[in-house]
């Protein structure tokens, strides 16, 4: 019986000195895949967390246009949109500082404390993306009337919204275009030109 242990404890000592781990080389050519596979994966996953941002960002700016309308058919007077640095009152020179909707009675170039009424503030992206506004000149304020219709765009170029990351990265690009009529659609660079955009298309 004390044969068979001893025996039987010589056998697996063998077995486990015949068993070896990952050679030298082994662990090399692994650490040299992976450092690969992580160089194409983390510039994939950068680019889908800026393209997110870019999404989330203009959609904001999307939904505010449309309710700002919403707004101007259901009160039945002019409602406008304007940069604001402070989300208080219309100052600032880029749309990525944030921007002030607000009901606008006497159709005032500008937010008047006195005569309109603030419906919402949105602050300033937390980001260095910046917006653009085609045709030129830049255009700081979009208002509509008690028709829904965009107040002074040409109906055969609307106004365009370029939103551009920093530095500038194409599939990150998104845009906003809003036709005369108070038509509004996102669009990508390679989105074609909807119906009265003329020339000026997402870049």
């Amino acid at each position: 019986m004390l044969f068979n242990r001893r025996q039987t404890i010589k056998k697996y000592a063998h077995s486990a000195s015949g068993m070896s781990g990952f050679s030298l080389v082994e662990l090399m050519v692994t650490m040299g895949i992976a450092i690969i596979l992580a160089a194409i994966a983390v510039p994939q996953y950068s680019n889908f967390v800026q393209t997110q941002k870019t999404v989330s960002e203009i959609t904001s700016l999307y939904n505010d246009m449309q309710n700002a309308r919403s707004e101007a058919l259901k009160e039945g007077q002019t409602v406008s949109l304007c940069i604001s640095s402070d989300q208080a009152t219309c100052t600032g020179t880029n749309w990525s500082q944030g921007w002030i909707v607000y009901s606008n009675p006497t159709s005032a170039a500008t937010f008047n404390a006195s005569t309109s009424t603030l419906l919402k503030a949105q602050t300033g992206f937390k980001t260095t993306d910046t917006i653009q506004t085609l045709p030129a000149p830049a255009k700081t304020s979009i208002s509509f009337n008690r028709d829904g219709f965009a107040v002074g765009l040409s109906p055969t170029t609307g106004l365009l919204f370029e939103l551009h990351t920093s530095p500038v990265s194409a599939p990150s690009t998104r845009c906003l275009w809003i036709g005369s009529i108070g038509n509004q659609f996102i669009q990508t660079i390679s989105s074609a030109a909807a119906t009265g955009q003329g020339t000026n298309k997402c870049t």
